[in-house]
Formats: structure tokens, sequence, C-alpha cells
């Protein structure tokens, strides 16, 4: 899957919004549930925390409450002590239904008896295992292969599951075992790789680990809530992130809501933070927090903070792009850390960009343009907000004035000899002052200079004079950026 097919599905998937799971309530006392409402916002929506917290808690009573599989057992030992009920909403294609579980030591009574979607739990951790050791340890395999018709990938499913484990298979096929080891279905992977055949007896953790969750996910109804327990288990960080994108797809072509647990940056990385539920415990009793940042996600896990990015603020050219890094230095630090500034070559292009730019309902990630003083005349429209440098002209005429003015302390700042200094200025005269700047660094550039160090030097000059107009640009880069 190719990173930018991967990003639509993220950002088609946040404009569809959340389908199945609306809320769940606890009615009496489940222990290690949170004792308020949990609400599930999106079409995945992740919960993370250190272990213990309750994370597996509200999956399993989750899966409990909303399947009907006659098979489905109370894995969690918690949950087979309990006396009490769990209540929640949940969105059928007849609307909103009030379900209930009521859990008595190991049984539970469901009310309404049936819901019109499937609910798919996957559980890497506690299932691979346990089917790799079933298959080596199983005598008559043989004869049950022999009973089932193989389904053979298609080259577009061998290139997903290819990409997904991060190898490349030439072959794969999957046998669908009926009732084996007290499952409703079994599967048996054979792969093909490098001139060798093997199957999932053979496997490692991981690689299995990633077959079985395609092939889940690839079996998956449409409309299904599908469950997954810490989706990290047994797999390397890039497997995670590329497991994370075809759940994405698996949503959105599907029509699926997902519910995933995980203790991995890699997993909700993708997500949006107001669609992940951090899980902490306060005093022993757990709880549920929601911070529309990813630094709390991170918090969470104890890992050091990052630079968190809102998205892109897409300028014109290369003068534009360094005025704007340290410009914003001065004027808005706040927004510097979480804005990547790009140039794209022109006004034209920038807006163009913007026109077609999906536009989140979330704003978790977006573009914001950032032209030169001198277009704020030419009434400019895109779907994406459109600020504007300081001034009514291009940054390279005024910061070129700046140098000008003050070309002994710029040359002193810069540790350059101010005559040496002066006679360049004079040899550039008349120059476009689209080339001026670059000109002058070259004249430099054996001293150290460079475009870069030079447009940070005139930026701040004309900042010192300019704070007024400076503060109101800064203003409306803020609030395009809201």
């Amino acid at each position: 899957m190719k990173k930018a097919k991967a990003g639509d599905y993220w950002r088609h998937l946040g404009v569809k919004g959340q389908r199945n799971f609306t809320t769940l309530v606890i009615a009496e006392s489940i222990t290690n549930f949170p004792p308020e409402t949990v609400h599930f916002p999106g079409p995945i929506t992740v919960l993370t925390g250190l272990n213990g917290v309750g994370k597996s808690t509200i999956l399993n009573s989750v899966y409990l409450l909303v399947s009907r599989d006659e098979n489905a057992t109370i894995s969690l030992a918690l949950l087979r002590k309990c006396v009490g009920q769990i209540r929640g909403e949940v969105v059928t294609n007849g609307g909103i239904v009030m379900a209930t579980a009521t859990l008595d030591k190991g049984t539970r009574i469901l009310d309404p008896e049936a819901l019109d979607f499937e609910v798919i739990l996957i559980d890497p951790a506690f299932e691979i295992p346990d089917l790799i050791k079933s298959y080596r340890e199983e005598q008559n395999l043989g004869e049950a292969l022999e009973q089932v018709e193989p389904i053979i990938y298609a080259p577009e499913e061998l290139s997903e599951v290819s990409w997904l484990v991060g190898k490349t298979y030439s072959a794969c096929r999957v046998y669908e075992l009926d009732g084996f080891y007290n499952r409703p279905v079994a599967p048996y992977f054979c792969a093909e790789s490098g001139g060798g055949v093997y199957a999932t007896e053979e496997m490692g953790l991981g690689e299995a680990s990633l077959h079985y969750i395609f092939w889940a996910l690839k079996r998956a109804q449409k409309k299904s809530l599908i469950l997954i327990e810490e989706p990290e288990t047994f797999i390397s960080a890039r497997s995670q992130s590329a497991l994370m994108d075809l759940l994405a797809k698996t949503c959105l072509v599907k029509d699926c809501t997902a519910i995933v647990t995980t203790h991995s940056p890699q997993v909700f990385s993708k997500v949006p933070p107001k669609d992940t539920l951090i899980m902490v415990q306060s005093n022993g009793v757990p709880k549920v927090i929601v911070k529309d940042t990813s630094p709390a996600r991170l918090a969470a896990l104890s890992v050091p903070p990052v630079n968190e990015k809102a998205g892109y603020l897409l300028v014109e050219d290369r003068m534009a792009r360094e005025f704007t890094r340290y410009w914003m230095r001065f004027a808005c630090p706040e927004l510097l850390g979480h804005w990547r500034v790009i140039d794209l070559g022109s006004a034209g292009h920038v807006v163009a960009l913007l026109k077609i730019f999906p536009i989140m309902g979330d704003k978790w990630f977006r573009a914001v343009g950032v032209l030169d003083g001198d277009e704020r005349d030419k009434n400019w429209t895109s779907k994406a907000p459109i600020s504007y440098l300081p001034t009514n002209d291009p940054p390279e005429v005024y910061l070129r004035t700046t140098i000008l003015a003050n070309a002994g302390g710029i040359a002193a700042d810069l540790n350059l000899d101010p005559e040496e200094f002066q006679i360049s200025l004079a040899a550039l005269d008349g120059m476009d002052h689209h080339d001026w700047f670059m000109e002058l660094a070259n004249a430099f550039a054996m001293k150290g200079l460079t475009f870069e160090k030079l447009v940070a030097c005139a930026v701040e000059t004309w900042i010192a004079a300019n704070e007024e107009i400076s503060a109101m640009a800064a203003e409306e880069l803020r609030v395009a950026t809201q």
C-alpha cells in the first residue's frame, strides 16, 4: 500500500465518522471498569495506558455486550467472576438500541437476543501461540487439509500481505477448517517466499499474527464491529503502522467500526487524539481521559514528549519559508513547533493545493496558506484558510531595505567586515530582489554566510523596528490556524 493511498484512507475515514457503538454504561459492579459512561467517538477508537488500568476489561465488556455468537466465551478471569450488568447504546440499521448483558459468574443473559451486525474479537497474544501449538501437535492435519479447498490470494491480496509482513511472498493459501480446536473456523496458512514453502506451524509468532489479522479483516462483513486486543503483540513497529493502515482501509471500505487497545505509539499515531481514550488509575479506580493532543497519549505510556505537528503552513518560495520560520520564533513561537513550513513555488501553487487538500471535520491535521503580502488584493479563495505575511510587499523587498539601512550592524552580527559588506551591497545595486539575497549570501559563502543566516539576521532586525506590523500579521496567522 502506498503511503499516499494510506493517507487517503485515514483522511476519508475522518470525514466518515463513527458508525456502530456510541456509549457503554456500567449499571452494576464490574471489576476494573470505570464508574462513568465510556464513549467511543471514532470510526477507530484506541484505548491506551499502562498495564492493569482496565483497557482489556472495557474491550471484553464491549464484546460480551454486543456479540451474539453462541460460542463466545468470557476469556477475562475478572469478568468470569463478576455478578453485574453492562449496558450500551448500539447503532443498528433500525436505529439506536439499548443493549444489556447480565453477567453471573461465567454466564451471560443478553437483551435483545439479536443484533444486525457481526462482532469480531482478535486477541493475538492469546490466539496465535495456541494456534501454532495446536497445529504442531496435530497428528491428522494432512487429512483435515485434504477435505478443504484452499483460498488462494489474488495478486492484490498477495501484495498487501507482503507489505504488511515486510516479506515478499510469491504465493499464499489459506485453509479454513470448520470446528477445528473448538473454533468456529481455524485458518491454516501456507506461504511461498524465496523459493521455499512453509506453513503456520513453521512461522514465527509475528508472521503468523499478521497473517491471522489480515485473514480476519479480509473475512469481516460490512458494518462489522472489530475489536482488537494489543495488535502490536509479536510484531515490529513498521508492521504495526502498516496494520493500522490496513484497519483504516477495512473500516472505510466495509463501513466497519473498530476499538483497539494498545501500548504502542505506532498503533495510535494516525488515530486523531480525540478518538483516543487514555486509561489511568486514580486511587485504585479506573478512569478514562480524552485529551486532544498527541503528547498526552505519549505521557500515558511514560514516553517522552515529541513535537506534535498540526499540519502544514504552505508558503510561496524559499524566501517565504525561511522568513516564516524565523519570524514565527519571535512573533508566534507557540505555533512554530506544531506547524511544518513548506514552500511550493508560487502563490498559485499554494492556492491550487489548498483547493484540493481534504478538510478534516475534526481538524487534527490541516493545511493553511501563508502568502506574501503583495497577494492580499488578489482575493484568493480556497476551502482551507489563507493568511498573509506582514506588510503589502514580498519579504525580499522590505528585508533588503532593512539590510541596506542597517548594513553596519548586520555585518557585525554576521561577523563580516563592514567595508567588504558595503562593497558587495553596492555591487548588487539594481539586481532583481528575488536574486539579491542569494547573490549576497554567495559573496560571503567562503566566510560561512548562508542564505538562512542572512535571512534570520534581517528578520530579527526588521521585527525590532516593526513590532506592531509583525504582531498584527501574527494574530492573523493564529486565527487561520485555530
